[in-house]
């Protein structure tokens, strides 16, 4: 998943090495749900794997729904 880190996230780890990243899910929206849903879940999921020591990772993603053309959704996380 090195392609998906940024540019600061990539310099930390040494060239050629995999970045090794869970894929907590897929954001997306729906009017009329409760402000700070979406925070508490991703808060969740992070508490969920970083209590799992058998999940050896480097960090979470979370895709957002349309992508990067989904401008509200992906500068949100």
């Amino acid at each position: 998943m090195r392609a998906r880190a940024t540019g600061s996230e990539q310099k930390r780890v040494p060239p050629g090495l995999p970045i090794s990243m869970v894929l907590i899910g897929f954001m997306g929206t729906q009017d009329g749900t409760a402000k700070g849903l979406g925070e508490a879940l991703v808060v969740d999921a992070a508490r969920r794997v970083h209590r799992n020591l058998d999940i050896p990772a480097w960090g979470l993603m979370l895709d957002a729904e349309g992508g990067p053309e989904n401008k509200k959704l992906w500068t949100w996380y």
